[in-house]
């Protein structure tokens, strides 16, 4: 397991990818994450960090609040397929 930080999903793939080239502008390695949700269809998921511990989100989470006030802080499992 680890966790991230979510700045945004969307159901549109073209819309992640602006929010992910902002984030490489401000140098955060973000990185797109497809979900199905019964139901609901496949969002895009941008996430930033692949940390050990929930402190490490913490931190990264206080310097993205600045940017992105909805974002959050998720922790995932290994089967996460990265890339969407």
């Amino acid at each position: 397991d680890f966790f991230a930080v979510q700045v945004s999903s969307f159901k549109e793939k073209s819309r992640a990818g602006v929010v992910l080239d902002e984030l490489k502008k401000k140098n955060y390695a973000g990185y797109i994450v497809s979900k199905d949700l019964p139901g609901k269809g496949v969002f895009y998921r941008v996430w930033v960090g692949r940390l050990k511990n929930k402190e490490q989100a913490q931190e990264v989470l206080g310097l993205l609040k600045a940017y992105y006030p909805g974002c959050f802080i998720i922790q995932a499992d290994n089967s996460i397929v990265i890339g969407g």
